[in-house]
């Protein structure tokens, strides 16, 4: 009998996928709220470029009971874990095991309280050696099938919870353009996942950062017999107002949705004067930031970006998914930034516009959702104002949720 040691190093075989496949019903996964804070970002040495033990040890890791109890009872349904592979992948021996029980503790804490998880493995580029872009660099070289046995073990465990309570997201936005590269290293994940876990539900994403672009290139057919697969993509379209404030859309402002072009005068003379004052630039980057920024907004604009656009867009994934059930396709993550503390995001209004638009057109589908994300160091957090953990009611508004418990700007500690 192998010891849990060795069953947890063990690697995955491959074999074929019809050999593999679950017949357990779809899973249902409906309303759901981004964790992003408690298993994304290990402590690391940015000397050593490794991570550190233990690595989810303070208070920004923490998440009360209290806390859980407000997510089930404000209405979601399941909660979707992101994990960095980075520290599994470094990790081996009792670290790795130490890992697994954490994983489990944080599992055991949302499905005692009546939630249910998706483990999303989700590559960041904290620490270079295990970046998004090096994790598929080598399709056959020993990092990526290191991250096709850990996929395994994971899935291994989690298969071990009853059947439609968790599910296992192989990869979050996969960097890569290729469609066929990527179809290639899914069915591999895919195979070592389901081999080990016949009956636990599975999350696979398209090439394109997880986008519905990158969705609808994924042939379908290797994988139609296997009734317990979710399909899931991002969404933040459109990206200059979801991220207005943030990133490499810092210099836009007061960016409304619908796009419309009595806002494009307001908004390009707020992106000049951002950029004017933005001191990191020289001369000509400064001349070349006004250039990109100016063609942006008439992108944007031009694309008459709105709820028929958004409605349009949908539609493509669902022709794309006619020859699976609606609720096999989820979105996993959307939401745009928010004002607060030094945030400048969408104008409220808009914002709710927006949320409750993809909302109502991802449940008129049969679609599940997952809000991106409840807190950290995100422009977007649903829990918190830089002050109190008080939830952003517009987020609640526009998802059809319960206003009630941290509404009222205490903190919940």
């Amino acid at each position: 009998m192998m010891s849990r040691r060795s069953l947890l190093l063990a690697p995955a075989v491959l074999v074929r996928p019809q050999a593999v496949q679950a017949q357990s019903p779809p899973a249902r996964f409906t309303r759901g709220l981004g964790v992003h804070h408690m298993m994304n970002w290990p402590k690391y040495d940015a000397n050593t470029g490794q991570y550190e033990f233990p690595p989810f040890e303070g208070d920004q890791f923490k998440l009360l009971d209290s806390e859980v109890a407000c997510i089930r009872d404000t209405g979601f349904e399941f909660v979707r874990l992101t994990v960095a592979p980075g520290i599994f992948l470094q990790s081996n021996g009792t670290r790795f095991e130490e890992l697994i029980f954490i994983l489990e503790k944080n599992l055991d804490k949302f499905l005692n309280a009546g939630l249910k998880v998706l483990v999303d493995f989700h590559p960041t580029d904290q620490v270079r050696e295990y970046s998004r872009i090096n994790l598929i660099r080598e399709p056959q070289g020993a990092l990526f099938q290191r991250y096709i046995d850990v996929i395994g073990i994971v899935a291994q465990k989690l298969g071990q919870y009853r059947s439609g309570d968790v599910g296992l997201e192989l990869m979050n936005e996969p960097a890569l353009e290729d469609a066929g590269l990527w179809q290639e290293l899914l069915r591999k994940l895919y195979i070592a996942a389901r081999m080990k876990a016949p009956n636990l539900p599975l999350i696979m994403t398209g090439c394109l950062y997880g986008s519905w672009r990158g969705l609808i290139q994924l042939d379908l057919a290797p994988f139609l017999s296997d009734t317990n697969l979710l399909y899931a993509f991002t969404f933040y379209e459109p990206f200059i107002f979801s991220h207005q404030g943030v990133r490499d859309e810092r210099y836009f402002r007061d960016i409304r949705w619908p796009a419309s072009l009595l806002n494009l005068r307001k908004a390009q003379a707020n992106a000049s004067s951002l950029v004017d004052a933005d001191t990191s630039l020289n001369i000509l980057e400064r001349q070349k930031e006004r250039i990109r920024v100016t063609y942006q907004l008439q992108r944007y604009v031009q694309s008459a970006s709105g709820p028929q656009t958004l409605h349009d867009t949908f539609d493509k994934v669902s022709k794309w998914a006619k020859t699976i059930l609606p609720q096999q396709i989820l979105i996993t993550e959307f939401g745009a930034v928010r004002t607060y503390g030094s945030y400048q995001g969408a104008p409220e209004e808009d914002r709710f516009d927006w949320l409750s638009t993809v909302r109502l057109e991802a449940e008129r589908r049969g679609w599940g959702w997952a809000l991106w994300a409840y807190s950290g160091p995100s422009s977007m957090t649903f829990a918190g104002d830089g002050r109190t953990k008080s939830l952003d009611s517009t987020s609640v508004r526009a998802l059809g949720l319960k206003a009630g418990c941290m509404q009222h700007g205490g903190a919940v500690h």
